[in-house]
């Protein structure tokens, strides 16, 4: 019993599966790119969606803002790379799919998450504990991480005016498993960013829905 456990403690370490560069990025460029906009994040939000009751550390996650204080944190924030992840992905993707990349700052657009929730599917380990983990050698998973993610998009112009407000409802579920699967920690990374990925795909067409008015707004803060 104690050979069959190793074994398959070597073939789970051994198979694991890794996220990669394009899980990282969404290659969804816009028809209509709005002008430019500075990306902000409510980093808070993220750290109460991802971070509760892990260790903290100082870091910095862009450079400060003029928009106030949903800028760059430089406070106590949890070593959670969830956080870090959607930073990037959403700082990314403003900047090289939903807006220009000349031109002057129209404004800014804020990301905030509103309601989080993940849960694991732990009786699904029952049917492999009955096989003895067999089946999970055909690629079949040991268990389930899921998220549910709620997240708000607001574009201001330079003014701190309201342009647009959008919220999305996305889901994720990655499977857990023993041969060429993910481990736990890596499939809670890949849903946070396949929930925001979805999100920011559905915002792109909301935005190009309202291209005309959002981009006439944006203009009439500028000339103020």
């Amino acid at each position: 019993m104690k050979k069959h456990s190793v074994v398959l403690l070597i073939l789970f370490l051994a198979s694991c599966r890794s996220l990669t560069f394009q899980d990282m990025r969404l290659n969804d460029a816009s028809p209509q790119p709005l002008p430019p906009l500075e990306a902000i994040v409510d980093v808070s939000s993220l750290e109460n969606a991802y971070s509760a009751g892990k260790v903290t550390v100082d870091t910095y996650y862009s450079p400060y803002s003029r928009y106030g204080t949903y800028g760059s944190s430089t406070g106590r924030i949890v070593k959670d790379p969830r956080v870090q992840d959607a930073v990037n992905l959403f700082q990314r993707d403003v900047k090289e799919n939903l807006t220009r990349s000349a031109g002057q700052t129209a404004g800014f657009i804020r990301m905030k998450i509103l309601n989080s929730s993940e849960s694991r599917c732990f009786m699904c380990m029952f049917g492999s504990m009955l096989t003895a983990f067999t089946v999970n050698l055909f690629s079949v998973p040991l268990d389930y991480h899921s998220q549910t993610t709620e997240y708000e998009f607001e574009i201001f112009d330079v003014n701190k005016n309201p342009v647009a407000r959008y919220v999305e409802l996305t889901r994720s579920k990655t499977g857990i498993a023993l041969w060429r699967g993910y481990v736990p920690a890596t499939a809670e990374r890949r849903d946070a960013l396949m929930t925001l990925k979805q999100a920011l795909f559905n915002l792109h067409r909301k935005v190009q829905r309202d291209f005309a008015q959002i981009n006439n707004n944006l203009a009439k803060g500028n000339a103020q």
